[in-house]
This record gives C-alpha cells, sequence and structure tokens, in this order.
C-alpha cells in the first residue's frame, strides 16, 4: 500500500511537471493526507501559482505596452496619410509627427527604466542632500507649467530638517512624477501643496493635491504599472502609467518607504520618507 501510494505520487508529480513544461500553469496537484507526499504536492501547487501569477503579469504587460504604443502608431498614420494626401502642409505634419516620436521614445525610457527599478539594477549615488533644497528645486522646475493650467504649486514652509542620504538626480525624479501625478488630476482652479517633515525614520516628503481623490479598492494597487483608477484615462492626459511604479521603486533603492492617503472628494496625498545622511 506505502509503494503504491508513493508511485502514485510520483506519477502525479511527472504529470504536473510535464503540465507546467508546457505552459498549463492553472493545473494544480490533489493533496491527500499530512505526510511527506501531501507536503511536496503543496510545495508543488504553491509553485504553480507563482508561476501561473508571473505568466498573467506577463500577458498584462504586453497588452498593456501593446496599448499604450497604439495611440502614439495611430497618430503617426494619420499624420503621414495626411501629409501624403495634401490636407496638412509638411511643416504642420512634421510638427505633429516629431510630437508623437518624442511621445514614444518617453515611453520607451520609462519601460527601460521600470524594468531596471523592479530588477533593482538601477544606479544609485547617494549623498547627504538638503531636503529643503530639493523641495525649492522641484517647485521652480514646475511652476510655469501649474501656472499655464490654472493650478496653484503651493511649496510649505519647512522647519529645521536633518540632511537626508539619497541620489540627488533621482530624488528629483521622484518629486518630477509626484507632481505630474498630481497636477494630471488636479481641476483648473485646484491646488497641490508639497512639504517635507521630520520623521522617525528620517524626513518625510510630501505631495497633496485637491483633486478627486482615490477609492480604497484601487489605493493598493496605484503603484502597479500601467494601472489606473479611470481606465478611460490614457497617454493622451500626459502620462505613460509607469510614473509612480518608477517612483516608489528609486524611493525604496535610496533606503526610503513610500505611500499614499486619500479620500474621494478630498484629494491625495502621496508620501515617501528618506533615511538621514550618514555621518
Amino acid at each position: 500500500m506505502v509503494s503504491r501510494r508513493v508511485s502514485q505520487g510520483v506519477r502525479l508529480l511527472a504529470h504536473g511537471s510535464r503540465s507546467i513544461a508546457q505552459g498549463h500553469y492553472h493545473d494544480r496537484l490533489p493533496v491527500h493526507g499530512r505526510d511527506e507526499l501531501a507536503s511536496l504536492a503543496q510545495d508543488f501547487n504553491r509553485m504553480a501559482e507563482a508561476l501561473e501569477r508571473v505568466e498573467q503579469s506577463r500577458v498584462e504587460l504586453i497588452g498593456s505596452v501593446a496599448h499604450e504604443l497604439r495611440t502614439p502608431l495611430a497618430g503617426l498614420q494619420g499624420y503621414a496619410e495626411a501629409l501624403a494626401d495634401g490636407v496638412l502642409p509638411p511643416e504642420q505634419a512634421a510638427g505633429r509627427i516629431s510630437h508623437e516620436v518624442r511621445a514614444m521614445r518617453r515611453l520607451v525610457e520609462d519601460l527601460s527604466l521600470v524594468s531596471r527599478v523592479e530588477a533593482r539594477a538601477v544606479e544609485i549615488r547617494p549623498q547627504a542632500l538638503d531636503p529643503a533644497a530639493a523641495l525649492r528645486r522641484a517647485a521652480e522646475r514646475f511652476e510655469l507649467v501649474f501656472a499655464e493650467q490654472g493650478v496653484a504649486l503651493r511649496l510649505e514652509p519647512c522647519g529645521p530638517l536633518p540632511a537626508v542620504w539619497g541620489d540627488p538626480e533621482r530624488l528629483q525624479q521622484v518629486l518630477s512624477n509626484l507632481l505630474a501625478n498630481a497636477l494630471r488630476h488636479t481641476p483648473p482652479g485646484g491646488e497641490v501643496g508639497l512639504k517635507a517633515e521630520p520623521a522617525p525614520s528620517g524626513v518625510c516628503f510630501s505631495v497633496h493635491d485637491t483633486g478627486p481623490g482615490i477609492p480604497p479598492e484601487h489605493q493598493a494597487r496605484v503603484f502597479e504599472r500601467f494601472y489606473r483608477v479611470d481606465s478611460a484615462r490614457s497617454r493622451q492626459d500626459g502620462g505613460s502609467g509607469v510614473g509612480l511604479t518608477i517612483a516608489k521603486g528609486l524611493v525604496e533603492a535610496m533606503g526610503g518607504t513610500m505611500g499614499l492617503e486619500s479620500e474621494v472628494g478630498r484629494g491625495s496625498t502621496f508620501w515617501f520618507t528618506l533615511p538621514p545622511a550618514r555621518s
């Protein structure tokens, strides 16, 4: 009886392994009893579940990239046809084609960066940084953009703050992504606040907007690549869909953490911490 059970277990494992090798990641082994064979079957099923999640993520990524590229490609085709038919003058068509090419290049660069961030292969050159100076630099870069869209950008006063340990360019990239995200979701006449304050783990930076807010059921997924709370939003709104993913990955690469607080109708606050500078 024992020999038959072991033999049957081995056959099931062999069949399951062949099934997984053929790409049937949804297959599972039956689990009977609490002995070593049952434990082995449970481990096999956990492996199959992990592979199924990876495969699902891969399929979703391919679909998302195809969707993100479809809009600029359609634009390029339309402008090329308009140019060939004489509907658009060459100089006007060239300008619009150049705009779509830049958008595609930005998307490709973002995809390259997010892959390196998720693989923890992004280069970080940390040094002691002044948090207040970093906020001023970010605010100055976005001042005109916010003014053009009728959104107030408020840099809140900072009290005494300790220096933090981070990469100055990566920190600006994080702040830029958060500010761009806040601007995209804040209607004209709204306001975006930028501040830093002491925290037990160093310094906490935050970007608050007066946009529509994020429903609770979406908050756990906003840092996933290509995830959008409003599926109707697209790259036409100016985002590549990976900005928050990149920001969170860069913060973690610098030794910090990132999160959000949001309430529907009252806006959202994205925050992140950076550790104190090393002596």
